[in-house]
């Protein structure tokens, strides 16, 4: 697990805009008034709930009020990063209420400690395990495509045609293409530049890399390349996301 992100503190203002991050995003308020929506459906953030959300989940956020919120950008490891698509609340138990004051008080660190980067983590692994069981087991899939996604994800930036792919999964293209297809419900060079947009999304977030530089790290041809492929998917050009550095 890496820590992006995290803080506590008073909030005022709330996008109402769509908005898709390629992390995970743990969200708790100490008080009534901050919403999440997803699929027209409203995800109350307070005291009661914690609400997360998995990467590249487009929600909306209201606020009705000013509440003190406390937030966690997170990514596991790539089997926990590949689940999206939903959003799940979590009422907050005596054990999580009793960890909280201890939470808020390391979230605000700068720069974080080790100390309080374990404890984030701690805290974050706890809510995760809390999820559904299926939720991970949607994610689990035939042996030959596992192998084919845990070698996109350990390097995306290369160029990994269908015919390349396929020989490494000892199939046919045809019948590789099918497979992926099937069980990723995506093909395999769609999943791949989304991979992409994922890393570079972090990276617009994370880093002060100039967006030319991180178009070519992760195998775009070109800045424009790059930038037609993100708004396609982020709805939005990389400078534009670049500027929404926080929630």
């Amino acid at each position: 697990m890496r820590i992006h992100a995290a803080s506590y503190h008073e909030i005022s203002t709330r996008s109402k805009t769509q908005q898709m991050r390629s992390e995970w995003r743990i969200y708790w308020a100490a008080s009534k008034g901050h919403c999440v929506i997803h699929n027209n459906t409203q995800y109350r953030v307070d005291s009661k709930t914690i609400v997360l959300i998995p990467p590249n989940t487009a929600i909306q956020q209201t606020l009705q009020s000013t509440v003190h919120s406390l937030f966690l950008h997170i990514t596991l490891d790539n089997h926990g990063d590949r689940v999206n698509g939903k959003v799940f609340s979590i009422s907050v138990t005596p054990e999580l209420s009793s960890l909280l004051p201890l939470v808020q008080a390391v979230a605000s660190q700068r720069p974080l400690s080790e100390q309080a980067t374990m404890l984030l983590k701690s805290y974050a692994y706890r809510l995760v395990s809390l999820l559904p069981r299926q939720t991970w087991e949607l994610c689990q899939y035939d042996h030959r495509i596992e192998a084919i996604l845990r070698n996109m994800e350990s390097h995306p930036e290369k160029q990994q045609k269908n015919e390349l792919l396929s020989s490494k999964s000892y199939m046919s293209k045809s019948a590789f293409i099918r497979l992926f297809t099937r069980e990723v419900g995506l093909s395999p060079q769609i999943y791949l530049c989304r991979l992409r947009l994922s890393r570079a999304a972090t990276d617009l977030l994370k880093t002060d890399e100039t967006i030319d530089t991180i178009a070519l790290k992760w195998g775009f041809y070109d800045r424009s390349h790059f930038s037609r492929a993100f708004k396609e998917r982020y709805k939005c050009r990389p400078g534009e996301y670049r500027q929404e550095r926080l929630l």
